[in-house]
């Protein structure tokens, strides 16, 4: 195949990223940018300092975020794509301006449909408390999500998404579908052991988060306000007298805190024994949904990058 000169300095900076020679990458796409000044260069300009930073000539690195900004959106002018919408969305996502980032998360799902575009649009809609519309798309990317990193990734923020829409049930009803569905892929999920629990908790089915919490905690150490979470469900299923061994397993994790540490022993201790105490930090717990993000260059072969590939 003939490349043309844009399309050889485009393919050569990438294969230069590829082998993480940076400094060539980025000397090769501002080549790009000067010679060949057009969406494709200007969009993996911006990707590049976006991801990379820019590199300087002392071997360092400094941040260059308001500069891939500036290319990203010259980019724009010359076409609407996917992977230009989904770079600008997790700039503006990254900087937590969540409405701009959720238009452009939706032009990018009007373009191409992905499972990282329903995904990161829900998010933006979850923080800003839209839990009704972000679970519609977080649903749709469960249903385009595939591989277990996928569902770590995507399945909790579908969860914890229905239940800030007071939908306890459908929650539960997707938990136990998503492990009965994916339960070889999961046993080595570490992170949705933890969210796992909490989701039982929230939907007050305790009998079932009482017997995550061995497989949690024997995998995942865990802040002071899950830790409320589990005392609270040990008493209402009725084994208050296992409380003492999980306090135990809590403060040798604190233990090897450097910082604040003795005044974390101690308010464990005050939440081990204070109903009044587990009702507040468990009315303080907040989710984050989780963005993904993609290699959003243009001409990256390896990655289909007008379909999306996950970094």
């Amino acid at each position: 195949m003939e490349y043309s000169n844009a399309e050889k300095i485009n393919q050569d900076a990438i294969t230069a990223l590829e082998k993480q020679d940076f400094h060539i990458a980025q000397d090769l796409f501002r080549k790009n940018v000067k010679e060949n000044r057009g969406f494709i260069s200007l969009n993996n300009m911006g990707v590049f300092y976006f991801h990379e930073g820019m590199e300087l000539k002392n071997g360092k690195t400094r941040c260059a975020n308001k500069l891939s900004l500036r290319f990203l959106l010259a980019a724009e002018k010359y076409k609407h794509s996917y992977a230009n919408n989904m770079a600008l969305g997790t700039w503006f996502f990254e900087e937590g301006e969540h409405k701009t980032a959720e238009g452009y998360f939706r032009q990018a799902c009007s373009l191409t449909p992905s499972c990282s575009g329903y995904n990161n649009l829900g998010a933006t809609l979850y923080l800003q408390r839209e839990y009704s519309e972000a679970s519609l798309y977080l649903g749709k990317a469960c249903s385009l999500c595939e591989g277990t990193d996928m569902i770590e990734k995507v399945y909790p923020s579908y969860l914890f998404s229905l239940i800030k829409s007071k939908k306890k049930k459908k929650a539960l009803s997707v938990l136990h579908q998503i492990l009965s569905e994916n339960v070889t892929e999961l046993e080595t999920a570490m992170s949705l052991k933890q969210d796992v629990f909490i989701v039982s908790y929230l939907c007050n089915d305790m009998q079932f988060a009482e017997k995550q919490i061995e497989n949690m905690l024997s995998v995942y150490s865990v802040d002071n306000t899950i830790m409320a979470m589990v005392f609270d469900c040990l008493i209402k299923v009725g084994k208050e007298n296992e409380i003492g061994k999980y306090l135990r397993h809590q403060i040798e994790h604190l233990e090897g805190f450097d910082f604040n540490r003795n005044a974390e022993i101690e308010r464990i201790k005050k939440i081990s024994k204070h109903a009044s105490l587990r009702e507040r930090d468990i009315s303080e717990y907040s989710y984050f949904p989780s963005t993904i993000t993609e290699c959003c260059y243009i001409g990256c072969t390896k990655h289909n990058v007008d379909i999306g590939f996950v970094l």
